[in-house]
């Protein structure tokens, strides 16, 4: 799944026609979702993710965000997560640029909350020393 993904992925950003593969991959990640397979749901979602900040969707990217919920619980301690986080809070800053208001406000309290999250763990250290 991971693979196929990925190859729909660079068909969709080179202008390349997925029109074949889309319904395998409309029903790949409809089976996610019925499985309740979460770990399969969370990577799903990273990758979704992954492609509304390449296309600087951030609208989309945020609510993704939100409707996923805590993925760094689902994908503990790999490399998926971290690159989870980094992207939320890339999101959140980019879309707090375009808001105003208490929105502004509300999303850059949590861009400020994941890379304080992010600052600890360099904090830390490398955690294979």
């Amino acid at each position: 799944l991971h693979i196929i993904i990925l190859l729909m992925t660079v068909k969709k950003l080179r202008g390349l026609d997925v029109e074949a593969g889309d319904e395998n991959l409309e029903f790949m990640l409809a089976s996610t979702v019925v499985a309740d397979n979460f770990a399969l749901s969370a990577y799903v979602d990273v990758m979704k993710l992954e492609v509304f900040v390449f296309n600087q969707e951030w609208r989309e990217a945020v609510d993704l965000i939100r409707n996923a919920g805590n993925i760094r619980l689902f994908l503990p301690s790999t490399a998926t997560s971290v690159r989870y986080t980094y992207l939320e809070a890339l999101t959140y800053l980019k879309a707090a640029q375009s808001s105003s208001g208490w929105k502004k406000r509300q999303m850059k309290k949590c861009a400020h909350k994941t890379i304080h999250l992010i600052r600890g763990w360099a904090k830390n250290g490398n955690v294979n020393v």
